[in-house]
Protein backbone atom coordinates (compact mmCIF):
# COMPACT_ATOMS: atom_id res chain seq x y z
CA UNK A 1 0.00 0.00 0.00
CA UNK A 2 1.48 3.46 -1.04
CA UNK A 3 1.00 6.62 0.73
CA UNK A 4 1.30 10.11 -0.61
CA UNK A 5 3.82 11.43 2.09
CA UNK A 6 1.97 15.09 2.44
CA UNK A 7 0.32 16.00 5.81
CA UNK A 8 -1.74 18.98 5.74
CA UNK A 9 0.70 20.99 7.31
CA UNK A 10 3.57 22.13 4.19
CA UNK A 11 5.90 19.09 4.63
CA UNK A 12 9.52 19.81 4.71
CA UNK A 13 11.25 16.93 5.32
CA UNK A 14 10.56 12.94 6.42
CA UNK A 15 12.20 11.87 9.87
CA UNK A 16 11.23 8.79 10.65
CA UNK A 17 8.23 6.32 10.26
CA UNK A 18 7.11 3.95 13.15
CA UNK A 19 6.34 0.51 11.48
CA UNK A 20 7.05 -2.28 9.53
CA UNK A 21 9.86 -2.38 6.69
CA UNK A 22 8.81 0.72 4.82
CA UNK A 23 10.31 2.12 1.34
CA UNK A 24 10.01 5.39 0.35
CA UNK A 25 9.63 6.07 -3.64
CA UNK A 26 9.09 9.34 -4.91
CA UNK A 27 6.65 11.09 -2.38
CA UNK A 28 5.00 7.78 -1.88
CA UNK A 29 5.61 5.51 1.68
CA UNK A 30 5.20 1.84 0.93
CA UNK A 31 4.53 -0.30 3.46
CA UNK A 32 2.35 -3.31 5.09
CA UNK A 33 0.71 -1.18 7.69
CA UNK A 34 -2.30 -0.30 7.82
CA UNK A 35 -1.54 2.93 10.05
CA UNK A 36 1.84 4.68 10.04
CA UNK A 37 3.05 7.10 12.87
CA UNK A 38 5.43 9.85 10.61
CA UNK A 39 7.95 11.94 12.35
CA UNK A 40 8.71 15.02 10.19
CA UNK A 41 8.95 18.40 9.97
CA UNK A 42 6.55 20.66 8.82
CA UNK A 43 6.20 24.37 7.96
CA UNK A 44 3.36 25.55 10.06
CA UNK A 45 1.74 28.27 9.02
CA UNK A 46 -1.55 27.80 10.83
CA UNK A 47 -0.78 30.63 14.01
CA UNK A 48 -3.28 28.65 16.76
CA UNK A 49 -0.83 25.66 15.96
CA UNK A 50 2.07 27.08 17.28
CA UNK A 51 3.58 25.81 20.45
CA UNK A 52 3.39 27.84 23.69
CA UNK A 53 7.07 28.00 24.04
CA UNK A 54 7.54 29.08 20.49
CA UNK A 55 5.24 31.99 20.95
CA UNK A 56 7.04 32.76 24.00
CA UNK A 57 10.32 33.06 22.22
CA UNK A 58 9.08 34.63 19.37
CA UNK A 59 7.17 37.04 21.21
CA UNK A 60 10.15 38.31 23.15
CA UNK A 61 12.72 38.06 20.01
CA UNK A 62 10.09 40.62 18.21
CA UNK A 63 10.12 42.48 21.39
CA UNK A 64 13.88 42.87 21.60
CA UNK A 65 14.24 43.68 17.61
CA UNK A 66 11.58 46.78 18.30
CA UNK A 67 12.36 48.38 21.70
CA UNK A 68 15.24 50.43 20.88
CA UNK A 69 13.37 51.79 17.87
CA UNK A 70 10.27 52.57 19.23
CA UNK A 71 11.47 53.41 23.19
CA UNK A 72 14.89 54.04 23.34
CA UNK A 73 15.07 52.46 26.48
CA UNK A 74 18.51 51.12 27.08
CA UNK A 75 17.29 49.19 30.67
CA UNK A 76 14.22 48.02 28.88
CA UNK A 77 16.27 46.27 26.05
CA UNK A 78 18.43 44.73 28.78
CA UNK A 79 15.71 43.23 31.07
CA UNK A 80 13.85 41.78 27.64
CA UNK A 81 17.31 39.96 26.94
CA UNK A 82 17.43 38.38 29.85
CA UNK A 83 13.73 37.24 29.91
CA UNK A 84 14.25 36.09 26.33
CA UNK A 85 17.87 34.14 27.17
CA UNK A 86 15.53 32.69 29.92
CA UNK A 87 12.31 31.44 27.40
CA UNK A 88 14.52 30.29 24.84
CA UNK A 89 16.78 28.60 27.54
CA UNK A 90 13.69 26.75 28.66
CA UNK A 91 11.97 25.89 25.15
CA UNK A 92 15.96 23.91 24.61
CA UNK A 93 15.50 21.95 28.09
CA UNK A 94 11.96 20.73 26.84
CA UNK A 95 13.26 19.78 23.72
CA UNK A 96 15.84 17.78 25.36
CA UNK A 97 13.28 15.96 27.16
CA UNK A 98 12.04 14.85 24.04
CA UNK A 99 12.38 11.07 23.92
CA UNK A 100 11.96 8.87 20.45
CA UNK A 101 8.77 8.67 18.37
CA UNK A 102 6.05 6.53 19.97
CA UNK A 103 2.57 5.31 19.32
CA UNK A 104 0.65 8.77 21.16
CA UNK A 105 -2.11 10.66 20.62
CA UNK A 106 -0.89 14.49 20.15
CA UNK A 107 2.16 16.25 19.59
CA UNK A 108 2.75 17.33 22.98
CA UNK A 109 2.75 13.45 24.34
CA UNK A 110 5.54 12.94 21.51
CA UNK A 111 7.64 15.98 22.97
CA UNK A 112 7.21 15.33 26.27
CA UNK A 113 6.95 11.48 26.94
CA UNK A 114 3.64 12.62 29.10
CA UNK A 115 0.19 12.47 28.86
CA UNK A 116 -1.36 15.58 28.92
CA UNK A 117 -4.36 16.90 30.86
CA UNK A 118 -7.60 17.71 28.47
CA UNK A 119 -9.70 19.19 30.98
CA UNK A 120 -8.45 21.00 34.26
CA UNK A 121 -9.94 22.44 37.57
CA UNK A 122 -9.03 26.48 37.89
CA UNK A 123 -6.77 25.12 40.47
CA UNK A 124 -5.01 21.63 38.15
CA UNK A 125 -4.96 18.86 38.89
CA UNK A 126 -2.36 16.00 40.00
CA UNK A 127 -2.02 12.70 39.62
CA UNK A 128 0.55 9.81 41.15
CA UNK A 129 3.17 11.36 38.80
CA UNK A 130 2.25 14.83 37.95
CA UNK A 131 2.60 17.54 41.16
CA UNK A 132 -0.67 19.94 41.52
CA UNK A 133 0.04 23.10 38.74
CA UNK A 134 -2.75 26.41 38.55
CA UNK A 135 -3.74 26.48 34.83
CA UNK A 136 -5.80 29.65 34.87
CA UNK A 137 -9.09 31.17 36.13
CA UNK A 138 -11.76 28.98 33.95
CA UNK A 139 -13.42 26.37 35.26
CA UNK A 140 -13.33 24.19 32.44
CA UNK A 141 -10.75 24.61 29.48
CA UNK A 142 -8.82 22.98 27.46
CA UNK A 143 -4.92 22.25 27.66
CA UNK A 144 -2.91 23.58 25.37
CA UNK A 145 0.33 22.64 26.96
CA UNK A 146 1.43 19.62 28.76
CA UNK A 147 1.86 19.36 32.91
CA UNK A 148 5.30 20.58 32.99
CA UNK A 149 7.57 17.76 34.87
CA UNK A 150 10.28 19.53 36.43
CA UNK A 151 8.97 18.70 39.95
CA UNK A 152 7.88 15.08 39.14
CA UNK A 153 10.73 13.50 41.05
CA UNK A 154 10.44 13.65 44.62
CA UNK A 155 12.71 10.60 45.22
CA UNK A 156 15.33 10.19 42.65
CA UNK A 157 17.05 7.19 44.19
CA UNK A 158 20.12 6.05 41.95
CA UNK A 159 19.90 9.02 40.16
CA UNK A 160 20.86 12.56 39.63
CA UNK A 161 18.66 15.22 37.93
CA UNK A 162 20.73 17.36 35.46
CA UNK A 163 20.08 21.23 35.52
CA UNK A 164 19.05 21.28 32.02
CA UNK A 165 16.15 18.20 31.74
CA UNK A 166 16.98 14.78 32.51
CA UNK A 167 18.59 12.47 35.11
CA UNK A 168 21.24 10.18 34.70
CA UNK A 169 22.78 7.53 37.53
CA UNK A 170 24.54 8.95 40.32
CA UNK A 171 28.46 8.00 40.89
CA UNK A 172 28.82 5.65 43.35
CA UNK A 173 31.45 5.10 45.86
CA UNK A 174 34.23 2.19 46.41
CA UNK A 175 34.97 0.87 49.74
CA UNK A 176 38.44 1.90 50.74
CA UNK A 177 38.65 1.26 54.50
CA UNK A 178 37.29 1.58 57.74
CA UNK A 179 37.10 4.16 60.03
CA UNK A 180 39.36 3.79 63.08
CA UNK A 181 36.50 3.41 65.18
CA UNK A 182 33.54 1.95 65.28
CA UNK A 183 31.91 3.96 68.04
CA UNK A 184 33.09 7.34 67.93
CA UNK A 185 32.47 9.80 65.05
CA UNK A 186 34.52 10.48 62.23
CA UNK A 187 34.73 13.57 59.64
CA UNK A 188 36.30 13.67 56.22
CA UNK A 189 37.94 16.29 54.89
CA UNK A 190 39.34 16.81 51.19
CA UNK A 191 43.21 18.19 51.33
CA UNK A 192 44.01 19.10 47.61
CA UNK A 193 47.31 19.63 46.94
CA UNK A 194 46.41 20.21 43.16
CA UNK A 195 44.22 18.77 40.32
CA UNK A 196 46.49 15.92 40.15
CA UNK A 197 47.60 15.54 43.82
CA UNK A 198 44.66 14.89 46.30
CA UNK A 199 44.30 13.74 50.17
CA UNK A 200 41.16 12.86 52.18
CA UNK A 201 41.79 13.13 55.74
CA UNK A 202 39.94 10.95 58.70
CA UNK A 203 39.28 13.42 61.78
CA UNK A 204 38.64 11.03 64.90
CA UNK A 205 38.77 10.89 68.40
CA UNK A 206 41.86 13.03 68.74
CA UNK A 207 43.56 11.78 66.05
CA UNK A 208 43.79 12.25 61.80
CA UNK A 209 44.55 9.45 59.12
CA UNK A 210 45.40 10.35 55.86
CA UNK A 211 44.50 8.33 52.18
CA UNK A 212 45.79 8.84 48.71
CA UNK A 213 45.07 7.00 45.85
CA UNK A 214 42.63 5.41 47.11
CA UNK A 215 44.11 3.31 49.95
CA UNK A 216 45.22 4.53 53.20
CA UNK A 217 48.79 6.52 53.01
CA UNK A 218 51.32 4.76 54.48
CA UNK A 219 54.58 6.04 56.70
CA UNK A 220 58.27 4.57 56.52
CA UNK A 221 57.69 1.31 58.41
CA UNK A 222 54.23 0.47 56.75
CA UNK A 223 51.72 1.74 58.73
CA UNK A 224 48.82 3.46 58.10
CA UNK A 225 49.74 7.72 58.82
CA UNK A 226 48.10 8.82 61.49
CA UNK A 227 48.93 12.26 63.64
CA UNK A 228 47.67 13.08 67.24
CA UNK A 229 44.78 16.30 67.45
CA UNK A 230 43.29 18.20 69.97
CA UNK A 231 39.27 17.72 68.81
CA UNK A 232 37.39 15.56 70.48
CA UNK A 233 34.74 13.93 68.01
CA UNK A 234 31.76 15.83 69.60
CA UNK A 235 33.72 19.10 68.18
CA UNK A 236 34.43 17.55 64.49
CA UNK A 237 31.55 19.41 63.11
CA UNK A 238 32.33 22.72 64.16
CA UNK A 239 35.93 22.63 62.28
CA UNK A 240 36.35 25.25 59.98
CA UNK A 241 39.20 24.64 57.17
CA UNK A 242 40.74 26.80 54.30
CA UNK A 243 43.74 25.46 52.17
CA UNK A 244 46.51 26.60 50.12
CA UNK A 245 48.95 24.69 48.64
CA UNK A 246 50.40 22.45 51.39
CA UNK A 247 48.97 23.89 53.88
CA UNK A 248 45.69 24.00 55.95
CA UNK A 249 44.39 25.76 58.42
CA UNK A 250 42.09 24.86 60.82
CA UNK A 251 39.89 27.20 63.13
CA UNK A 252 37.39 26.13 65.80
CA UNK A 253 35.79 28.42 68.87
CA UNK A 254 37.05 26.33 71.59
CA UNK A 255 40.59 25.06 70.58
CA UNK A 256 43.60 27.20 69.14
CA UNK A 257 44.23 27.86 65.40
CA UNK A 258 46.07 25.17 63.82
CA UNK A 259 47.68 24.22 60.66
CA UNK A 260 47.84 21.09 58.88
CA UNK A 261 50.81 21.04 56.72
CA UNK A 262 52.17 18.47 54.39
CA UNK A 263 55.76 18.17 54.56
CA UNK A 264 56.76 15.50 52.26
CA UNK A 265 54.18 13.23 49.87
CA UNK A 266 54.03 10.76 52.73
CA UNK A 267 54.28 13.29 56.33
CA UNK A 268 51.85 15.65 57.77
CA UNK A 269 52.57 17.63 60.83
CA UNK A 270 49.87 19.89 63.03
CA UNK A 271 50.75 22.60 64.84
CA UNK A 272 49.23 26.03 66.61
CA UNK A 273 49.90 29.12 64.34
CA UNK A 274 52.79 31.16 65.81
CA UNK A 275 51.76 34.40 65.75
CA UNK A 276 54.10 37.27 65.65
CA UNK A 277 51.96 40.45 64.28
CA UNK A 278 48.18 39.96 66.07
CA UNK A 279 45.68 39.72 65.27
CA UNK A 280 44.17 41.97 68.28
CA UNK A 281 41.12 42.92 69.32
CA UNK A 282 39.91 46.42 69.65
CA UNK A 283 42.05 48.51 72.11
CA UNK A 284 40.54 48.38 75.65
CA UNK A 285 40.33 52.27 75.87
CA UNK A 286 38.25 52.66 72.73
CA UNK A 287 35.40 49.85 73.25
CA UNK A 288 34.76 50.48 77.15
CA UNK A 289 35.29 47.00 78.16
CA UNK A 290 37.62 47.88 81.07
CA UNK A 291 39.74 50.68 82.36
CA UNK A 292 42.57 48.46 83.45
CA UNK A 293 46.10 49.97 82.10
CA UNK A 294 49.04 48.00 81.57
CA UNK A 295 53.21 48.96 82.37
CA UNK A 296 55.82 46.77 80.99
CA UNK A 297 58.75 46.66 82.87
CA UNK A 298 61.33 46.91 80.08
CA UNK A 299 60.95 48.38 76.92
CA UNK A 300 64.11 47.67 74.31
CA UNK A 301 63.52 45.40 71.48
CA UNK A 302 63.58 41.46 72.30
CA UNK A 303 63.88 41.93 75.90
CA UNK A 304 62.52 39.67 78.73
CA UNK A 305 60.29 41.47 81.62
CA UNK A 306 56.97 41.78 83.18
CA UNK A 307 53.66 42.94 82.34
CA UNK A 308 51.98 44.85 85.40
CA UNK A 309 48.00 45.56 85.07
CA UNK A 310 46.58 48.28 86.90
CA UNK A 311 43.82 45.72 88.57
CA UNK A 312 43.39 42.33 88.13
CA UNK A 313 42.48 41.03 84.75
CA UNK A 314 45.55 38.00 83.51
CA UNK A 315 43.50 34.28 83.64
CA UNK A 316 44.98 30.82 82.67
CA UNK A 317 44.37 31.13 79.15
CA UNK A 318 46.43 34.51 78.26
CA UNK A 319 49.43 32.37 78.65
CA UNK A 320 51.40 32.71 75.24
CA UNK A 321 49.06 35.11 74.57
CA UNK A 322 50.29 38.77 72.48
CA UNK A 323 49.23 42.12 73.81
CA UNK A 324 50.05 45.38 72.28
CA UNK A 325 51.05 48.45 74.55
CA UNK A 326 49.94 51.88 73.43
CA UNK A 327 51.11 55.11 74.53
CA UNK A 328 48.06 57.55 74.50
CA UNK A 329 48.29 61.12 74.51
CA UNK A 330 46.74 63.95 76.90
CA UNK A 331 43.44 64.05 77.16
CA UNK A 332 42.29 67.38 75.08
CA UNK A 333 40.55 70.29 77.44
Amino acid sequence: MGQQLHPAERFLRFVYADCGDYEIVGQRLFCDDDDVILSYVARITDVSKFDALFEDVLVLRLALALVMPLAQDKNLRESIAVECARANAHARTVNLQTGGWTTVQTWNEARTGTDVVTELEPYGQSSDNLHEQRRGDAAHRRAVRPVQVSGVLSHAGEHAALVYGPVERRPGTEYIASAKSATTAARLVGFIYSADIAYMVEFGEYYARFYYDGEPLLDGTGAVLEIVTPYAAADLPALQTRQLGDVMWIVHPDYAPRKLSRTTATTFTLAEIDYHNGPFLTRNDLNGATGVTMTSSVTAKDAVGTLTASAAFFQAGHVGSLFMLVQTGPTPP
